[in-house]
């Protein structure tokens, strides 16, 4: 029965929020209980008022009673929620179920979730005066911010919508204090003016202004709006003058009716005021006549000339110039607040240049030494001038008068200079007069008046000479080639001696500062071998020469002028002495010998001969070559024609065919015809033997039981890294007891010469030597052969029918050696019948039951026996074990094994071959089975008496 009605475990439920709680958020529990049993004891939960506020905004579990968020909160739309939350039990009886309630409040938490606002968020524009008023307001900035303000009483407020003002950029400073010029209310946002403003310094400003609450859940959020002021334009500049007073310099001729002048106004205004009119309030001469000499334009600025002028009346005069701008628009100067400008212009009237000047003579003539010192005066000039005003053209006095002195034309080098005001003529540079001997100098004499006047006189001057020049050599070759059999004055006589060369010279000087004599001053390595004529300058060969001892000569010559002081000058002559063929090569030393390995390689480098000529060119070319006629090396050797290099030309240079050889070398020259010289050179070989002879391998070769004499053993081989020594002499050193073998010394094969006996000696240790052929120091090898006396151990089998196949293999020191078997082929065996095998060595005896089916092969002694083979499969298998008495009882594994089947004269006679098959042997006893199969015809045309022999060893 459903007795009881659920009891919540609270009669209310309160918890709060931030209103940026995210969907799904689990805000608050419920817990309700019922003291009833089964399903009416259980209790769902849900929201019955749902619809009282914004439908869908929370959710619970009717299972836990967990109220979560389906819906953002707002605290802007909503502070609170009041809930009824009921709990119902789940009676079977539906109308007797019972539910209770209970009330939940959340309250919804405020953030700073909304950025302040402008109520003009296209910005602002001010239109104002630049004479507006300091400290007034422009214009006032209103931000906003929809963050709702606490509720409930009291005076707290919602700092989240308290807003602040900011100017961020556009704020200008002046250029003295750092003055702003605008400043901004942070708390009610008037913008103020802070200093005057000047629309001719800036007209325009744009301000970022920033709005900025005060929010600290998560933080303060903030806009920006712009603030855009334009300055308009007041009259408070008057028009400006470019100066407050002018000069000008006015020629007295000036044309009457033209503007000779210009003056300039602005005024910084715009508009109307900074529109103006020029005038001329006043003009007075120097002694204060007011004249009627000049006009401006009103708008242009130019002064106009309107009479003609007369220095001689009147020298200045001044003018008093007015400027007016138009104010409110009307014409210029007729309203009080007009603004007006003022200037003077100064004017000073100038003399005309009408006089030339002029020297006192058209021509004046001088001599000086080219060696004078730079600076000295040599002439002085002077001219004059008529004029007797001024010109004020630059103001510095009697300009029209003043002469100014200029070397106009003549003066090549620029060698004088005259003074520009003195007229005195000076060496400007160092004159030579064997440039140039003479100047026409054109001295120009120029008045400083406007236009200019000038005129010129003409000065030569002559360069007397100086003894500053140096004789020097006109030669046209400093380098010479003769022979050095040229005749020579001691030998010939003067007339008939040879002269090199005949010198020549030049003085740009004059007189006897121009004569010369000649001297030879110095030779390498010597002068002595030559004389110079002082007067004719010819060079002669003195004494005979001789290129051998002397090759070349560097004379120095001198040729000396006789001025005062005497200057002279050098120069350097090579003499070069050409060949003639008179001299032989020479060796160094004259003979040669060396010692080489006979193994010494092919292109090897032996020695080099040298010979020398001291004659030059072709008649010093040395070149070299084997005397043909005397070659005992059978052209073993070749020599290098150009460097006498001897190398090794021949493959091999074995001492046994020749210890020593003689060559003969001639050293020729290239002249036509040559001189020749020889030198023996003497090449012995040294022999070599390095390496002893040496054995590929032991040998253990099997001889059988009464071998007949001269029966081959083995032969025996041994080699040698030493390739001159390839030949041997074989002997025994041990082992060979009673003579029992011969070897032969050469080819190294051993024969039986005794009785063999393997009851008496079943093997023998037979130790050979190998000696090589080398002369001074042979060498030998050695070689250890194992002769085993094998006796033939007959194998017999037994067996109903069927193939056995087996092998005895005997492990004796060394290799196992072949031994063959022969059996008999069985035929017309039943394929289900069983056969009993028996088998026989020596004295040991072993059997085995075979069946159809496979067997491995099994080891007895020695004995290895394979499968039963049926005629069906013609398979045949040997078993096959090698042993090794160094290893023990154990197998040699990895050992490659081969066997062959070889038919009788019966089966051949049918063309039947011998079948090859191997095998090898394995890791876990060393043997291994080997299969081949037969021909089918061997069991269908064979008989009983056909057989087969199983030969097995391992060589193939």
């Amino acid at each position: 029965f459903n007795f009881h009605t659920p009891q919540f475990k609270r009669t209310k439920y309160t918890d709060h929020f931030a209103e940026s709680a995210g969907i799904g958020t689990q805000l608050v529990q419920v817990s309700a209980t019922d003291a009833d049993s089964g399903l009416s004891g259980t209790v769902r939960y849900f929201i019955k008022n749902d619809t009282a506020f914004n439908p869908g905004t929370f959710a619970i579990n009717d299972t836990t009673g967990v109220v979560s968020l389906k819906k953002s909160l707002d605290y802007e739309l909503t502070e609170r929620y009041t809930l009824v939350v009921a709990a119902a039990d789940r009676g079977p009886h539906i109308p007797s179920r019972r539910t209770a309630t209970v009330e939940v409040v959340i309250d919804v938490d405020e953030i700073n979730d909304n950025t302040p606002y402008v109520t003009k968020p296209g910005g602002y524009n001010v239109t104002v005066g630049e004479d507006f008023a300091v400290n007034g307001t422009l214009v006032t900035v209103v931000g906003k911010d929809r963050d709702r303000p606490y509720t409930g009483g009291g005076s707290k407020v919602n700092q989240n919508r308290v807003v602040s003002y900011k100017i961020l950029s556009g704020n200008v400073q002046d250029d003295f204090g750092g003055v702003d010029q605008f400043r901004l209310d942070p708390n009610n946002g008037k913008l103020i003016l802070n200093r005057k403003l000047n629309r001719e310094i800036q007209s325009y400003f744009d301000l970022t202004v920033e709005v900025k609450d005060s929010g600290t859940n998560p933080g303060p959020l903030s806009t920006t709006v712009h603030v855009r002021i334009f300055v308009t334009d007041t009259n408070d500049n008057p028009p400006s003058f470019s100066l407050k007073d002018y000069y000008f310099d006015l020629p007295e001729n000036a044309k009457v009716g033209e503007a000779f002048t210009t003056v300039t106004v602005t005024d910084p205004d715009a508009g109307l005021n900074g529109e103006f009119n020029i005038s001329v309030y006043n003009q007075e001469d120097s002694k204060g006549t007011v004249t009627g000499y000049f006009s401006v334009h009103h708008k242009s600025g130019k002064i106009i000339l309107l009479k003609s002028l007369d220095r001689e009346t009147e020298t200045s005069y001044t003018i008093y110039l007015e400027a007016y701008d138009f104010g409110s628009g009307l014409p210029a100067g007729k309203i009080p607040d007009a603004q007006k400008g003022f200037s003077k212009l100064h004017l000073t009237v100038c003399d005309d240049n009408d006089h030339t000047p002029y020297f006192y003579s058209p021509l004046y003539s001088l001599s000086v030494r080219e060696n004078e010192t730079i600076g000295l005066k040599v002439f002085h000039v002077n001219a004059s001038d008529d004029d007797a005003g001024s010109s004020c053209a630059s103001r510095q006095g009697d300009l029209n008068k003043e002469i100014r002195y200029s070397i106009t034309a003549g003066n090549p080098g620029s060698s004088f200079a005259v003074g520009n005001v003195t007229g005195d003529i000076i060496i400007a540079s160092t004159l030579d007069r064997e440039t140039t001997a003479t100047y026409q100098l054109t001295v120009t004499a120029k008045d400083l008046g406007t236009p200019s006047r000038n005129t010129t006189t003409q000065v030569n001057v002559t360069v007397l000479d100086y003894n500053d020049n140096e004789p020097k050599f006109t030669l046209t070759q400093t380098m010479f080639n003769f022979s050095e059999n040229a005749p020579s004055i001691l030998a010939n006589g003067t007339d008939k001696a040879f002269c090199v060369v005949s010198l020549t010279s030049s003085d740009d000087d004059v007189g006897r500062n121009a004569e010369v004599l000649y001297e030879l001053t110095s030779g390498v390595p010597t002068k002595d071998d030559f004389v110079l004529n002082n007067k004719t300058g010819k060079l002669c060969v003195y004494r005979s020469l001789n290129r051998e001892r002397i090759r070349s000569y560097v004379l120095t010559v001198t040729v000396r002028d006789l001025g005062t002081p005497s200057l002279s000058s050098s120069t350097q002559l090579s003499l070069s002495l050409d060949d003639t063929n008179d001299n032989f090569p020479t060796f160094s030393p004259a003979s040669y010998s060396k010692t080489i390995d006979e193994y010494t390689a092919k292109g090897t480098f032996v020695l080099d001969v040298n010979a020398t000529d001291p004659d030059e060119g072709t008649n010093g070319m040395v070149q070299y070559a084997f005397d043909a006629n005397r070659r005992p090396d059978g052209d073993k050797f070749e020599i290098n024609s150009v460097s006498g290099e001897i190398t090794v030309k021949a493959e091999s240079l074995c001492r046994n065919a020749d210890a020593t050889y003689d060559l003969y070398v001639i050293a020729s020259d290239s002249a036509t015809p040559a001189n020749s010289a020889e030198a023996k050179v003497t090449i012995t070989i040294r022999d070599v033997n390095n390496y002893p002879p040496v054995f590929p391998t032991e040998y253990a070769p099997t001889v059988v039981d009464n071998a007949p004499r001269g029966s081959s053993v083995v032969k025996v081989s041994a080699t040698d890294r030493d390739s001159c020594h390839e030949s041997f002499i074989y002997a025994f050193v041990s082992g060979n007891t009673r003579d029992t073998f011969a070897i032969n010394p050469n080819s190294g094969e051993v024969t039986v010469t005794g009785a063999l006996n393997k009851e008496v000696t079943p093997a023998y240790n037979l130790n050979i030597s190998a000696t090589d052929t080398g002369s001074v120091n042979p060498l030998v090898g050695y070689v250890r052969v194992v002769v085993v006396v094998g006796e033939y151990i007959p194998t017999t089998f037994n067996a109903g029918s069927g193939f056995l196949e087996g092998v005895v293999l005997q492990t004796a020191t060394g290799p196992p050696h072949k031994y063959s078997q022969n059996l008999t082929l069985f035929t017309n065996l039943a394929a289900d019948d069983k056969a009993t095998i028996e088998a026989a060595v020596g004295g040991k005896t072993w059997s085995y039951e075979f069946t159809t089916s496979r067997q491995k092969a099994n080891a007895v002694h020695g004995l290895l026996v394979g499968d039963d083979v049926w005629p069906d499969s013609r398979d045949v298998s040997v078993g096959i074990q090698v042993g090794s008495k160094s290893q023990g009882s154990g197998g040699v594994v990895q050992q490659t094994v081969y066997f062959q089947v070889i038919p009788d004269r019966n089966l051949t006679s049918v063309g039947a071959v011998t079948i090859i098959g191997s095998c090898i042997t394995g890791a876990a006893d060393g043997a291994c089975v080997a299969t081949v199969s037969l021909p089918e015809f061997w069991f269908n045309t064979i008989t009983e008496s056909a057989t087969a022999s199983i030969h097995v060893g391992l060589d193939n």
